[in-house]
């Protein structure tokens, strides 16, 4: 079992990626924007892997792929990016 954070702002994939993962025996913690993820990885909270969506309100994800990149403790962690788009317009940043 791993826990997982996920970071989308639409409802409707979050809930499903939470239940499909929920239902593959993970821990699940979901939230709605970047920020709020990046709030729970400043406040301790530990994760085995991050899945984020690019295109969010507040904080992107590569944005919070930047910051766990830079933070000790997550530098190491699972990160993965999804973007509803055909291409990531900063790729070459990542």
């Amino acid at each position: 079992m791993a826990r997982i954070l996920i970071a989308e702002d639409d409802d409707i994939l979050r809930t499903v990626l939470g239940t499909v993962l929920k239902g593959a025996g993970h821990e699940i913690t979901a939230v709605s924007d970047g920020s709020k993820a990046w709030a729970l990885i400043e406040q301790g909270q530990m994760f085995d892997a991050i899945i984020s969506d690019n295109n969010m309100p507040r904080m992107d994800g590569t944005e919070l792929l930047r910051k766990v990149r830079e933070s000790c403790a997550y530098s190491g962690v699972r990160f993965t990016l999804m973007s509803g788009r055909d291409s990531l317009p900063n790729g070459k940043r990542l």
